[in-house]
């Protein structure tokens, strides 16, 4: 990869460059906020860069904010804490079309109940996904997790909707390749 720098995206085009990014990677240092739109960036809509993934690089925040930044059309997020070679891969997955969110802000922060909505599933829904995953009916995962039938078909609507699957097969395949499992397909 050839990598141009630039102190921020105004200070790029009032240089004028001439190369097309296949990717802008805003770093964001310690403390620093994050953008609350993709208008706060300062590209024009009609400029050359209007159409280039953003991807952001900040030290590890909480999940909400995380996906805050994907609602509003980044492409991605790298904590600091990741290597390098995670980083470069991060950024020719962005390049190539796709999104990367670490696992950790698909999952509830473990310091918070169950109840807050800051988590993206809750503890239970974990449960029922992991059961899902594993290919059992609602009335199995009911049994198991002693809770009535009618509570998991609830716990599957929202999981449903939360990771905007249209079935119980890509409930258990977003959420494993979320995760980074090896073996989602295995699971399907």
């Amino acid at each position: 990869m050839r990598v141009v720098t630039a102190p921020s995206i105004k200070e790029w085009l009032r240089a004028g460059q001439r190369v097309q990014p296949a990717v802008i990677l805003l770093s964001i240092p310690d403390g620093g906020r994050l953008p609350g739109s993709l208008s706060e960036l300062m590209i024009p809509a009609h400029d050359q860069l209007a159409s280039v993934p953003v991807v952001v690089q900040s030290n590890d925040r909480p999940g909400h904010q995380v996906l805050e930044l994907l609602k509003i059309g980044v492409h991605g997020f790298i904590p600091t804490s990741v290597s390098t070679e995670v980083a470069v891969q991060v950024l020719r997955l962005v390049c190539a079309g796709g999104t990367f969110v670490p696992s950790n802000c698909l999952l509830p922060d473990k310091t918070q109940g169950a109840s807050d909505s800051s988590g993206f599933l809750t503890g239970r829904q974990i449960q029922v996904v992991e059961a899902i995953r594993q290919g059992k009916p609602n009335k199995i995962i009911a049994y198991e997790l002693n809770m009535c039938e009618s509570t998991v078909k609830v716990h599957v609507r929202a999981i449903m909707k939360k990771l905007k699957a249209r079935n119980r097969t890509e409930v258990a395949y977003l959420y494993s390749s979320s995760i980074g499992d090896p073996d989602a397909i295995a699971a399907l």
